[in-house]
């Protein structure tokens, strides 16, 4: 009997522990976790960095890159038709999740986001250890999306790939609504 009850401290610890492993994802009206994540040439960006800015954020494996293409295009298409001061208010934020490169293979990837970033004409950020994946609980199979407005709020997000063009709207629509 004594085994017993000694155990259950342990057991209550372990329930204690294990309700932080597997938080609740954040969703929509929640406060956006912060994240740091550096470009190839270490140049660092955080979510107090761009605070009073409406942040599209998409976050992709090296394996699911392509396929945001049809909502970057569109996105791109209204960014590119706002007023300059409204494009001030606007910061796209591609970041790739670089977890798995290793020293010194790490290299490489650095120098891919440098690449990609000049070839993109916008700087491309790195997580290279998780952290953000593991805040917006990110799936690795797919690709992510969220979009955080001026007082850092998550206003939309999705762990899918985003082709249909009602989603795309609704997306354009929230953007115009909270720049």
């Amino acid at each position: 009997m004594k085994n017993t009850f000694g155990c259950f401290p342990v057991l209550m610890f372990i329930l204690f522990i294990s309700n932080f492993a597997y938080a609740d994802p954040p969703r929509v009206g929640d406060i956006a976790p912060s994240f740091i994540v550096r470009a190839g040439d270490n140049k660092a960006m955080t979510l107090d960095q761009l605070k009073g800015k409406v942040i599209v954020m998409f976050y992709n494996s090296k394996d699911t890159t392509g396929q945001d293409s049809v909502l970057r295009q569109e996105l791109n298409k209204f960014y590119n038709d706002q007023p300059e001061d409204r494009k001030q208010k606007v910061y796209k934020l591609a970041i790739v999740d670089c977890s798995s490169a290793f020293f010194p293979v790490d290299y490489i990837w650095k120098k891919k986001l440098i690449d990609t970033s000049k070839e993109k004409k916008m700087d491309i950020y790195g997580d290279w250890d998780g952290n953000v994946a593991k805040s917006y609980s990110f799936s690795p199979d797919c690709s992510n999306i969220v979009i955080i407005d001026k007082d850092g709020i998550i206003r939309f997000v999705a762990r899918k790939e985003i082709r249909d063009q009602k989603e795309i709207n609704a997306i354009v629509a929230l953007l115009n609504k909270i720049t």
